[in-house]
């Protein structure tokens, strides 16, 4: 269903037109964030000559994640808004494929946007930035003493939330823009 839209105006969704006012027509920020991630948990082993009988000791182990992840902002121009800004939460799955966890991450396994993050605002010319940013690294996560043991009570459902925002504020250094408040984690 198209809704009528002011003047001069391109037809718009009910959902945008819900944010429309009389006032007029102006341009609108559009911001957009999508992320992906897949890891794998690594094991660091001592130097050849500190082995016992043998047996190389694990010194610790740690999560090693490979992120790709963009930013889209972009202008409608002469669209119908409000002054609000509206949101929609950046929704994050995980899938752990491995190690026997309850709620951690495992010895494997990937993230992705199930819902893409998104704002829109008034736009302000001279203001508020556009353009695309994407981003791809590999991070070392969540180094344990020892070897990798889903029973230690390091890799838990409590770790989750830290771990994230780790991998999201690096993202952030590499594209400023990305929003860490449009985040459901």
């Amino acid at each position: 269903m198209v809704v009528a839209s002011p003047q001069n105006s391109p037809p718009t969704s009910p959902a945008v037109s819900a944010l429309c006012t009389t006032s007029g027509v102006s341009d609108i920020l559009n911001h957009f964030q999508t992320t992906e991630f897949s890891w794998v948990r690594k094991e660091h082993h001592a130097p050849q000559n500190e082995w016992y009988q043998n047996t190389p000791r694990k010194e610790f182990s740690y999560i090693d994640l490979h992120y790709v992840a963009s930013v889209n902002r972009e202008v409608s121009l002469s669209s119908c808004q409000s002054s609000a800004i509206s949101t929609v939460a950046q929704e994050i799955q995980l899938a752990t494929l491995g190690g026997g966890t309850s709620g951690g991450f495992g010895a494997c396994g990937t993230g992705r946007t199930t819902t893409m993050g998104w704002a829109k605002k008034p736009y302000t010319s001279g203001v508020d930035a556009t353009g695309l940013c994407r981003t791809e690294g590999n991070m070392n996560l969540q180094k344990i003493p020892g070897g990798y043991s889903p029973t230690a009570g390091f890799d838990t459902s409590g770790s989750v939330a830290g771990i994230l925002w780790e991998l999201f504020a690096e993202i952030k250094t590499q594209c400023p823009d990305f929003r860490m408040d449009l985040l459901n984690i």
